[in-house]
């Protein structure tokens, strides 16, 4: 089946194709980075784009230090930060939100926090989604921890899909198709 003349270029565009077509059509195009200024992208710009530089850093990791861990969000919350933990699953989540309780800073669980409305202010809101690392925006008072920045000690290993077990396991077994 010959897929581009079925589907024309559209799935064999560049970014900076698919870029400049999303200009062309007055299509809003978003371009995130790690870095304080990408030329590239820069001299690519139409007349009207708006360039938002973000003042962040990454997030001290705990390592498993729960004291200091708590210190930290218990003096954001008080100093009126707008903070956020995203963890895996909803049980990490329960578990930081009861630590967080035991210890007397203001928490919620949330499974929306921050999408439906604005993180408030001097509350930890506790959530789960797939975030890798966490970031500090002090102009922003922004805060977000992981649990990745919370547990990582650097002795984990990797984790392995079940998919990839589930491929390797079968590797060379016979499929039925049709």
């Amino acid at each position: 089946m010959d897929l581009q003349g079925i589907l024309g270029t559209a799935s064999y565009w560049t970014l900076g194709e698919v870029r400049a077509h999303a200009l062309e059509t007055g299509r809003p195009w978003w371009s995130l980075t790690g870095f304080v200024s990408d030329a590239e992208l820069e001299s690519d710009a139409c007349d009207d784009a708006q360039h938002l530089s973000v003042e962040s850093a990454d997030v001290e990791a705990y390592r498993g230090d729960t004291d200091r861990a708590v210190a930290d969000l218990r003096r954001w919350s008080g100093e009126g930060w707008h903070t956020l933990v995203v963890t895996e699953g909803r049980g990490m989540a329960k578990r930081v939100s009861e630590v967080l309780s035991e210890h007397d800073v203001p928490n919620r669980i949330e499974a929306d926090a921050g999408l439906s409305a604005p993180l408030p202010a001097g509350l930890v809101q506790v959530t789960t989604g797939a975030l890798g690392r966490g970031f500090v925006a002090p102009g922003a008072r922004l805060v977000v921890l992981t649990e990745s920045d919370l547990v990582y000690r650097k002795r984990s290993g990797l984790r392995v899909s079940a998919a990839l077990w589930y491929d390797s396991a079968y590797a060379g077994v016979p499929t039925k198709s049709g």
